[in-house]
């Protein structure tokens, strides 16, 4: 998609750009999820995460490095919401582990989901760039499908309050 050196000058450029979004965009978030309900957050990481379709398919490097920018920010409010999350739906005792299977889940879903994308994207187009604008769209498509759901989900059944559930909710859950 890029020349060898224009290429080789946004990986450079990449590990710059996340140190320098990460750090101010955790902070932000840190304030934000005290203050702001999780839902208002839950899209905001929806709203960069499409955001970035449309940048990274561009290829010229103004385009890559905002892409980047957007990632940055779109993935640390996402990974830094599963502790919160995970706060929300379990009691103190259960943090660790509900935060544990979260992550693992996540982990094993994409040892699944990876290798349909790729056969999906492979079968759009014949170039790589067919192919990575493909794997792309795949992925833009099931953020919008799977966060349609979230919406949906959170509209029909609230998420409890932070520090509401506790033992004796799991107890009576049981």
């Amino acid at each position: 998609m890029f020349e060898l050196c224009s290429a080789t000058s946004l990986i450079s450029d990449v590990g710059t750009i996340l140190t320098a979004v990460r750090v101010p965009v955790n902070l932000l978030f840190g304030v934000a999820s005290t203050q702001l309900p999780i839902s208002l957050l839950l899209v905001a990481s929806d709203m960069f995460a499409c955001a970035i379709f449309p940048l990274v398919i561009l290829p010229t490097p103004t385009a890559q490095h905002a892409a980047t920018v957007f990632f940055a920010m779109q993935s640390t409010i996402f990974y830094t919401m599963i502790p919160v999350q995970s706060q929300q739906f379990s009691p103190p005792e259960l943090f660790g582990s509900l935060l544990g299977l979260v992550n693992g889940f996540l982990g094993v879903l994409q040892f699944v989901v990876v290798p349909i994308e790729d056969s999906i994207a492979a079968s759009l187009g014949a170039s790589e760039r067919q192919t990575f604008i493909g794997e792309e769209a795949v992925w833009i498509t099931l953020v919008i499908i799977f966060a349609s759901f979230d919406y949906y989900w959170r509209w029909r059944v609230p998420p409890p309050r932070l520090g509401m559930v506790n033992m004796a909710t799991v107890r009576a859950a049981q």
